[in-house]
């Protein structure tokens, strides 16, 4: 059900603009595509990953102490 999705969509999008995160993390790529239409179609700022990109990013930073996920939500 679309309507139903965009509803639901919505919710996490605000909830997503409340808290002021730079990366919204989640392991379903349905709900990926879900928040990202919805991050856009809100004008919310912010950038939508996969959890394997996550944890490749996390690791890949670690040696350099550099935290650019510290402001990261999961979210599925």
């Amino acid at each position: 059900n679309y309507d139903l999705s965009k509803k639901i969509g919505r919710i996490k999008a605000d909830n997503i603009r409340e808290t002021g995160v730079d990366y919204v993390i989640s392991a379903c790529p349905g709900c990926q595509i879900q928040i990202m239409d919805q991050m856009a179609q809100h004008g919310i700022p912010g950038r939508v990953i996969h959890l394997a990109e996550a944890i490749t990013f996390g690791v890949s930073r670690k040696s350099t102490g550099d935290s650019p996920m510290s402001n990261t939500i999961s979210t599925t």
